[in-house]
């Protein structure tokens, strides 16, 4: 990982150059950081148990993303962020 101080040529830039570059700009900092993409492209195949550990987690989501907005579950909820 590079990091970049005040270079003309990538000032302000963020987001993907081409196929190779990620550039980011930490909104803490202000430094500009640029990565070279990796490339994640995989012929694995999950066993079953994997399969079925992916698909639990799917549905867990999904149902969670369904009842934030249920009233039982603001009001079980209400007090317990960040901890």
């Amino acid at each position: 990982m590079a990091k970049v101080h005040k270079n003309i040529v990538i000032q302000g830039l963020s987001g993907d150059l081409g196929r190779q570059l990620r550039i980011r700009t930490s909104k803490i900092s202000g430094q500009t950081y640029v990565f070279a993409k990796t490339n994640f492209e995989t012929k694995r195949i999950d066993s079953p148990a994997q399969g079925a550990q992916k698909q639990a987690f799917r549905e867990a989501s999904a149902y969670a993303d369904a009842h934030q907005t249920d009233p039982i579950y603001i009001a079980k909820a209400k007090g317990r962020k960040g901890k």
